[in-house]
Protein backbone atom coordinates (compact mmCIF):
# COMPACT_ATOMS: atom_id res chain seq x y z
CA UNK A 1 0.00 0.00 0.00
CA UNK A 2 2.70 2.39 0.75
CA UNK A 3 4.33 1.92 -2.32
CA UNK A 4 0.74 2.81 -4.60
CA UNK A 5 0.81 6.11 -2.21
CA UNK A 6 4.42 6.65 -2.99
CA UNK A 7 3.49 5.91 -6.97
CA UNK A 8 0.82 7.94 -6.98
CA UNK A 9 2.17 11.63 -5.07
CA UNK A 10 5.51 11.37 -7.20
CA UNK A 11 3.46 11.37 -10.33
CA UNK A 12 0.82 13.98 -9.17
CA UNK A 13 4.31 16.05 -8.13
CA UNK A 14 5.55 15.47 -11.32
CA UNK A 15 3.12 16.00 -13.39
CA UNK A 16 2.42 19.54 -11.38
CA UNK A 17 5.80 20.23 -11.51
CA UNK A 18 6.74 22.43 -14.40
CA UNK A 19 10.48 23.14 -14.51
CA UNK A 20 11.38 19.83 -16.25
CA UNK A 21 8.34 20.15 -19.07
CA UNK A 22 10.36 22.07 -21.28
CA UNK A 23 13.32 19.62 -21.57
CA UNK A 24 10.62 16.29 -22.02
CA UNK A 25 8.98 18.50 -24.65
CA UNK A 26 12.32 19.69 -26.05
CA UNK A 27 13.69 16.01 -26.27
CA UNK A 28 9.95 14.43 -27.53
CA UNK A 29 10.16 16.93 -30.53
CA UNK A 30 13.56 17.94 -31.96
CA UNK A 31 13.96 14.50 -33.69
CA UNK A 32 10.34 14.87 -35.66
CA UNK A 33 11.14 18.46 -36.00
CA UNK A 34 14.76 17.37 -37.53
CA UNK A 35 13.38 14.52 -39.65
CA UNK A 36 10.78 16.94 -40.94
CA UNK A 37 13.32 19.26 -42.00
CA UNK A 38 15.31 16.53 -43.85
CA UNK A 39 12.41 15.00 -45.73
CA UNK A 40 11.80 18.80 -46.83
CA UNK A 41 15.28 19.23 -47.87
CA UNK A 42 15.12 15.98 -49.58
CA UNK A 43 11.72 16.64 -51.81
CA UNK A 44 12.97 20.53 -52.64
CA UNK A 45 16.53 18.46 -54.16
CA UNK A 46 14.33 15.82 -55.93
CA UNK A 47 12.09 19.08 -57.18
CA UNK A 48 15.24 20.86 -58.12
CA UNK A 49 16.88 18.17 -59.92
CA UNK A 50 13.74 17.22 -61.71
CA UNK A 51 13.93 20.79 -63.15
CA UNK A 52 17.27 20.79 -64.06
CA UNK A 53 16.59 17.50 -66.01
CA UNK A 54 13.71 18.75 -68.18
CA UNK A 55 15.95 21.92 -69.19
CA UNK A 56 18.57 20.36 -70.22
CA UNK A 57 17.22 17.61 -72.01
CA UNK A 58 14.76 20.29 -73.65
CA UNK A 59 18.19 21.92 -74.93
CA UNK A 60 19.40 19.04 -75.63
CA UNK A 61 16.39 17.56 -77.96
CA UNK A 62 16.91 21.44 -79.62
CA UNK A 63 20.25 20.62 -80.60
CA UNK A 64 19.76 17.37 -82.09
CA UNK A 65 16.44 18.51 -83.94
CA UNK A 66 18.43 21.40 -85.37
CA UNK A 67 21.64 19.11 -86.63
CA UNK A 68 23.96 20.87 -84.39
CA UNK A 69 24.67 17.09 -82.56
CA UNK A 70 23.87 13.58 -83.59
CA UNK A 71 22.49 10.91 -81.80
CA UNK A 72 25.48 9.41 -80.72
CA UNK A 73 26.71 12.54 -78.97
CA UNK A 74 23.34 12.96 -76.81
CA UNK A 75 24.64 11.66 -73.87
CA UNK A 76 27.97 12.66 -73.25
CA UNK A 77 26.39 16.52 -74.75
CA UNK A 78 23.62 15.96 -71.18
CA UNK A 79 26.67 15.15 -68.81
CA UNK A 80 28.58 18.16 -70.15
CA UNK A 81 25.52 20.63 -69.60
CA UNK A 82 24.23 18.84 -66.92
CA UNK A 83 23.92 20.39 -63.52
CA UNK A 84 24.18 17.75 -61.76
CA UNK A 85 26.56 15.88 -62.74
CA UNK A 86 27.95 12.01 -61.33
CA UNK A 87 24.73 11.07 -61.59
CA UNK A 88 23.50 7.49 -63.26
CA UNK A 89 21.40 8.91 -66.05
CA UNK A 90 19.31 6.90 -68.82
CA UNK A 91 19.34 8.60 -71.86
CA UNK A 92 17.19 7.07 -74.55
CA UNK A 93 16.94 8.60 -78.16
CA UNK A 94 14.64 8.27 -80.96
CA UNK A 95 14.38 9.57 -84.36
CA UNK A 96 12.89 9.45 -87.24
CA UNK A 97 12.51 11.52 -89.97
CA UNK A 98 10.37 14.15 -89.01
CA UNK A 99 11.01 13.66 -85.10
CA UNK A 100 13.25 13.87 -82.07
CA UNK A 101 12.52 12.27 -79.01
CA UNK A 102 15.22 12.59 -76.06
CA UNK A 103 13.45 10.83 -72.86
CA UNK A 104 16.36 11.24 -69.47
CA UNK A 105 15.30 8.74 -66.77
CA UNK A 106 16.89 8.70 -62.98
CA UNK A 107 16.45 6.22 -59.88
CA UNK A 108 15.01 7.70 -57.08
CA UNK A 109 17.91 6.05 -55.14
CA UNK A 110 20.29 8.34 -57.20
CA UNK A 111 18.58 11.35 -57.35
CA UNK A 112 17.96 11.87 -53.28
CA UNK A 113 20.16 14.20 -51.43
CA UNK A 114 20.75 12.34 -48.36
CA UNK A 115 19.57 9.15 -49.35
CA UNK A 116 16.45 8.67 -47.55
CA UNK A 117 14.28 9.15 -50.33
CA UNK A 118 14.97 6.20 -52.43
CA UNK A 119 14.65 3.81 -49.41
CA UNK A 120 10.64 5.08 -49.50
CA UNK A 121 9.88 5.15 -52.93
CA UNK A 122 10.80 2.97 -56.10
CA UNK A 123 10.74 4.69 -59.73
CA UNK A 124 12.27 7.07 -61.45
CA UNK A 125 12.57 10.77 -62.21
CA UNK A 126 11.98 11.05 -65.91
CA UNK A 127 11.92 14.14 -68.23
CA UNK A 128 10.83 13.24 -71.83
CA UNK A 129 11.30 15.86 -74.87
CA UNK A 130 9.75 15.16 -78.74
CA UNK A 131 10.68 18.26 -81.30
CA UNK A 132 10.22 18.59 -84.79
CA UNK A 133 13.05 17.75 -87.19
CA UNK A 134 14.24 21.12 -89.12
CA UNK A 135 14.81 20.71 -92.61
CA UNK A 136 18.31 20.18 -93.64
CA UNK A 137 19.27 22.66 -96.43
Amino acid sequence: MNFYRYLISSTASFLKDSRASVTIEFVLWVPFIAALLVFFAEVAFLFTLNAAMWSTTHDVTRRLAHHQIDSTEVDDDFREQSFFVNRNYRIDVEEDSEMVTVTVRLRFADASLMGEIGRWMSGDLSSRVSMFREPVS
